[in-house]
Order: structure tokens, then C-alpha cells, then sequence
């Protein structure tokens, strides 16, 4: 068998001697190349530039292949569950020193723990090569006190710490930094379940424990909006300051410094319902409240007719434009109320939101006497003291005289027209001056006058038409007083309708509208001695006990923290067709009782 295959090969070689030899040729290139290459493969090697740190610290983790990758890279997502990436670069080097070729890759990474420990930074894979892990130990911060060796840190304050829904905390975050930043970046403030505004941001400097410090201080005005605990979370700053490891000189003056990110400690806000010893109308805490009136004249010295206009101003500290009630006048048989759109305005500053709110209203009397404005009361919780007050104007007496002779109109009787006989027209013709007769001039101007005025009122009276037209155009703007004139029928339908749906707020209101427009139509066929000078829904209320119960219900579902599950809207409907037909609980000719009690 042996010397038949050598027999064999031989006539192989014989007949093939250089095709043979060619493929052994190829064959070992091959090899060689594929030894060369084995051995030429990348190693991946990664380092950082420092192994502890604090939590507010960033650090650089740098990969370098030792061969150029075009595509290729490792894969970065596993460092996510214990690092933040914040900045990732991607070079390609090459390097030639006495004939020795040098060529990697190299990414660096800039990275942010998470969270305090020892973290590991894991093994990564590129082109079956596998770096080393590396552990980073980061060290517990020392919380709100400062040290020496701290050159930035947090702290942030909440005033009060338990508070009631709807109050305003004042929650404040102060940057202290001994060392010059470049470079200053904050995550927005988030809060479930609160209202917030950022009221005032101001810079200054302090001393803390016999070291000056710059502060960068934020005041924020929160105002929860349920019961309950509400959690504040912390808040991501990042700046930038000198690396005082960095000793490379640069003469362009040119330094990147070092990144240091800090978070703001979580709190906690205790926020407790409205207290069940307030009795008000409307749930409404502040710091400070202040009513107050103006006039456009002299309330004392009004005509018949003539308008004068009343603006009643409340101004507040700790408190929402959006929270302040609408002031309602009482009615007064003999005045007529033409109200226009209330302005409000909010300012902000150091005690948190301020808000001044104007309802300005025409007042005109029908005839003259003597009218009695009813007081104006509203009631308010105050913060401070903790507990409840109350606003009043008291009842004005206005004195409304007859109308002025110029607004009279002139009317001459027949009979004063005849009573002149004709010899004293003629003789009066004749006693005018030459110059007081009429002349053909003085009549051809006076016709030119009265043509000039006809065409001038037909102008007026087409822009007047013109005006109407594109008005009726253009959508309206309606106030809370132009609702008033909507029916009962109107009113208790959208009532209904609020009352199906799992929107408080628009029960709310739409109680408020037809409540005013009920109360307003049953004042009016009183006599003028038994009409009560209060607010609609207020005067309801005594009228109907179910109402009332079913408003405070509502109430406690809407500022409690209960949640729309806990009210029925059927029984407070039920109350409402109750009143509608009569079926109040108290008989109609009983006079009302007091609507504040004295104390």
C-alpha cells in the first residue's frame, strides 16, 4: 500500500509539476497570514482616573483597542444600572516612532454614580477581546452640615413642613460654593399633586462656620392640592469647577475643569384637609387678606340716571389669583349693577405669590331716595394663626338725588306756543337790528349746515350697523355676571349634567350659577322688606338643609383629599329639585336666620 501511493504521487508530480507546486505555495501563505493575524489582534484594556469619589463627583473610564475598529464598539448600556453616562468619546490614532507603526481605538466616558457603595464598572467585549472590571468605591456624603474640605454643597429648607391643602409652603434650595464655577445646570422642579411657582432667585454671600461661601439661592411657592403626605423629590445640579489635580499647564488659559453633579435632599410635606371647625363659603387659606372699596365720586351726592362706578379691591399674600371668590353685591330694589370683567394680577417675591384681584361694577338708580348698599363679607383661614377670620365692608347709605335740569328733556306745550299774540311777533320782527334779520346768505348756510349734519348722521348710523355686524362675528367673551341672565330652566339643565359627570370643580360652579340665578328670581317676588342681603348660595343653604349637607359633602371632596368616589351627586340633585319645588324644610314666609352669627 505504501509504495503504491508513493508510486502514485510521484506520477502526480511527474505529470503536474507546477500546478503543485503552486497550490503548496498558496496553501502556506495562507497559514502564515492567518498566523500573522492571530497574533496582530487587538488587545481591550480600560482605565479610570480615579477609583473613590464622593456621590456629587464624575469620573473618566477610558477603552482603548490596540488595532483601528471603523464600526465596531463595546457595548455601554450595562453600565446604566449603576452609572449615569454623560459624555461619551470616539477617537482613531495612529502613531509612528523609528519605523515602529502604532495605530488603537479609544473611547472615554464620562460617568456619575448613581447611588453610594462600592459600584463595579463591568468586563467589556470587542472583537473577542475582553477588558478587566474595575470597582469604584464611592463615599458617603456628609448630608446638610458643611466641612472644610467641602468646597460645594446643598441645602434646601420647607416652611412650614405641614401645611393645609391649598396653603402655600415656601420650599428653598441654596448652592453654597467656596470656589469660582464656570458652568451651572439644574433639573426643573416636579411635584405630583402641587401647584408650584418660582417665586424669587437671588445670589449672595455667607459664612458658614467661619468660611465664606457664595450662595445661589431658589424659592419656589408650593401649594398642595390634596391631603396626605406629598413626597419632594431630589433635584439634579450640575456644575463645573477647578480641577485642582490637573497640573497641565495650558497657555492659552484654556481649562475644562470638573464636573460635579449634586442632588438636593428628598422631603417630605405633610398636608392636612380643610379643618372641620371652618365654616366659610369658600375654603381660603392665606397669609394675609385685605378688602377694600373705591369709588369713582361721591356715593352721597348721586343723580337719577347717572352712573357711578364701585370697584371692591381684595388683595391677598399667600394666595392664588385663581383662589379668591367672586365679591357678590346684594340686590337693591332700585339699583341697577352693570359689572364689568374683574382684573387680577399676581407678583411675586420673597413671602410667595401676592395677588390683587379688582371687581368693578356701574351702579345707576331708577329715582331718587335714600338706598342701603348691603355689608360685603368674606371669610378667610389664616396661616399664621391658624385659624379662622373674616373681611367685612360694612352697609353704606347712598343719598341719589333727582336728575339735573340739563338731562331733562325741553318741551314747550301748545298752548304756551298760541299764548303770544301777532302783534308782538310783528312788532319783535321789526325791532331786530338789520343784522339780526335773516338774509339769503344766512339761509343758504344754514342749509348747508343741516345737509352736512343729515349726512353725517347717516355715516354714524351705517358704522354703527357696521360695528354691530362684525361683532356678532367675532366670538364673545362672557363673565360670570353675563351668566346671570341664562333662565333656571337653562341653568339647573348644565346643573345636571355636572352632577352625572366625575368633574367636581364643574359641579361646583354650575351649582354656583344656577344657584344665582335662583336666588336672584326669588328675591325679586319678596317684598322689598323680607329680601335678604346675602350671597345666593349661602341663602340656600339656610332655606334647605339637604343642600347645605350635600355642599359641604362636596366641599370635603373636592379640598378634603377624598376623591370624587366618596360623593353622590344624586343626593345633592335631589336637594336641588326639592328647593325648586317648594320642599325646602322651611316654610317660605319664615324669616331666614342670621347668616354670621355673632359671638
Amino acid at each position: 500500500m505504501t509504495t503504491f501511493n508513493q508510486t502514485q504521487t510521484s506520477a502526480i508530480t511527474t505529470l503536474f509539476p507546477s500546478r503543485c507546486r503552486t497550490l503548496c505555495h498558496w496553501i502556506l501563505g495562507c497559514c502564515l497570514l492567518l498566523a500573522s493575524l492571530g497574533a496582530a489582534a487587538g488587545s481591550l484594556q480600560a482605565t479610570v482616573d480615579r477609583n473613590s469619589i464622593s456621590p456629587e463627583e464624575t469620573f473618566r473610564l477610558t477603552l482603548r483597542y490596540d488595532s483601528q475598529v471603523m464600526m465596531d464598539a463595546p457595548e455601554f448600556s450595562q453600565l446604566q444600572q449603576d452609572f449615569d453616562i454623560l459624555n461619551t468619546q470616539r477617537s482613531n490614532q495612529f502613531r509612528s516612532i523609528n519605523g515602529q507603526n502604532e495605530s488603537w481605538t479609544q473611547w472615554v466616558l464620562t460617568l456619575a454614580p448613581r447611588h453610594e457603595g462600592t459600584l463595579l464598572i463591568p468586563s467589556f467585549e470587542l472583537k473577542g477581546a475582553f477588558s478587566e472590571a474595575i470597582e469604584i468605591k464611592v463615599q458617603p456624603g456628609s448630608g446638610k452640615t458643611p466641612s472644610s474640605s467641602q468646597e460645594v454643597f446643598m441645602q434646601t429648607e420647607l416652611q412650614p413642613e405641614t401645611a393645609y391643602v391649598q396653603q402655600q409652603v415656601l420650599y428653598t434650595i441654596r448652592l453654597f460654593t467656596r470656589v469660582p464655577l464656570t458652568g451651572l445646570n439644574r433639573s426643573e422642579l416636579k411635584i405630583d399633586n402641587v401647584q408650584l411657582k418660582q417665586v424669587e432667585e437671588t445670589q449672595y454671600r455667607k459664612t458658614v462656620g467661619g468660611v465664606d461661601y457664595g450662595v445661589v439661592e431658589i424659592v419656589y411657592a408650593l401649594f398642595p392640592q390634596q391631603s396626605g403626605s406629598i413626597n419632594i423629590p431630589a433635584t439634579l445640579w450640575e456644575v463645573t469647577a477647578p480641577d485642582h489635580s490637573n497640573r497641565t499647564y495650558d497657555p492659552f488659559g484654556r481649562s475644562s475643569g470638573k464636573r460635579l453633579r449634586l442632588r438636593t435632599s428628598p422631603s417630605t410635606l405633610e398636608v392636612k384637609p380643610k379643618p372641620d371647625s371652618y365654616n366659610g363659603y369658600v375654603w381660603l387659606p392665606a397669609d394675609a387678606l385685605q378688602l377694600s372699596e373705591e369709588w369713582s365720586g361721591n356715593p352721597e351726592r348721586m343723580k337719577a340716571g347717572e352712573p357711578i362706578t364701585r370697584r371692591l379691591v381684595l388683595q391677598g399674600t399667600g394666595v392664588l389669583a385663581a383662589q379668591l371668590p367672586p365679591l357678590q353685591p346684594g340686590d337693591v330694589d332700585g339699583l341697577r349693577y352693570y359689572p364689568d370683567q374683574p382684573q387680577s394680577e399676581e407678583s411675586l417675591g420673597t413671602s410667595g405669590v401676592s395677588t390683587r384681584k379688582v371687581e368693578s361694577y356701574a351702579i345707576v338708580a331708577s329715582k331718587p331716595g335714600r338706598y342701603t348698599l348691603p355689608p360685603v363679607v368674606l371669610s378667610w383661614w389664616d396661616n399664621g394663626s391658624g385659624r379662622q377670620r373674616q373681611l367685612t365692608l360694612p352697609a353704606r347709605e347712598i343719598e341719589v338725588g333727582a336728575a339735573s335740569a340739563a338731562r331733562l328733556p325741553a318741551t314747550a306745550t301748545p298752548e304756551a306756543v298760541t299764548a303770544l299774540p301777532a302783534e308782538e311777533h310783528s312788532s319783535a320782527d321789526s325791532n331786530l337790528p338789520e343784522a339780526g334779520r335773516p338774509s339769503a346768505h344766512n339761509r343758504s348756510w344754514f342749509y348747508s349746515t343741516l345737509a352736512l349734519a343729515f349726512l353725517c348722521l347717516v355715516l354714524g348710523m351705517q358704522w354703527l350697523r357696521a360695528r354691530r355686524q362684525l361683532r356678532a362675528l367675532q366670538p364673545q367673551k362672557t363673565s360670570p355676571y353675563d351668566q346671570l341672565s341664562r333662565s333656571d330652566a337653562d341653568a339647573f339643565k348644565a346643573l345636571r349634567i355636572a352632577s352625572g359627570k366625575d368633574d367636581l370643580q364643574a359641579l361646583r360652579q354650575a351649582l354656583q350659577q344656577w344657584a344665582q340665578i335662583w336666588w336672584r328670581e326669588q328675591q325679586q317676588q319678596r317684598p322689598v322688606a323680607q329680601r335678604q342681603a346675602m350671597a345666593a348660595l349661602p341663602g340656600l343653604c339656610l332655606q334647605s338643609p339637604p343642600l347645605a349637607q350635600s355642599l359641604q359633602q362636596l366641599d370635603a371632596a373636592l379640598y378634603g383629599g377624598h376623591g370624587s368616589a366618596d360623593f353622590d351627586g344624586k343626593q345633592l340633585m335631589e336637594a336641588v329639585i326639592a328647593l325648586r319645588q317648594g320642599n325646602s324644610g322651611t316654610p317660605a314666609d319664615e324669616p331666614l336666620p342670621p347668616l354670621y352669627r355673632s359671638h
